[in-house]
């Protein structure tokens, strides 16, 4: 890989990796959070919110490289969303001062759902 390449994927890939890594270090904490008693109360929001924007964020990655159309990045998108929530999901199942409701999963397919409308999305409306 060239430099030039390898900025290139870092630009665009590094959004979502970022992100990712910010949310293992979140869920790595107890599920109550003394301060943040408003954002268990809106749970299912923040999962959609979280998810939808990974979800973004890696349609935008596939749409950086070459040879990805836009239907097959936003599937790709989806399916890496999803997958990652799923697996996100199992490892709060697996520590012992967390705990998992279908209802954060539920969440977390609403917001990869948001990567599927991409291709169709047209910043400043529709050209003619």
């Amino acid at each position: 890989m060239k430099a030039g390449e390898v900025v290139r994927w870092f630009w665009f890939w590094g959004p979502p990796l970022g992100w990712v890594l910010l949310m293992q270090v979140l869920t790595l904490r107890p599920s109550y959070h003394p301060g943040l008693d408003w954002l268990t109360r809106y749970d299912k929001l923040a999962h959609l919110v979280y998810f939808g924007a990974f979800g973004l964020m890696c349609y935008r990655a596939w749409r950086g490289a070459p040879g990805y159309a836009p239907v097959t990045a936003a599937w790709l998108a989806f399916s890496l969303t999803l997958l990652y929530g799923s697996a996100d999901e199992l490892k709060q199942f697996l520590q012992p001062h967390r705990h998992v409701e279908w209802g954060d999963w539920m969440a977390n397919l609403a917001g990869a759902s948001l990567s599927l409308l991409c291709p169709w999305w047209r910043p400043g409306g529709r050209k003619a």
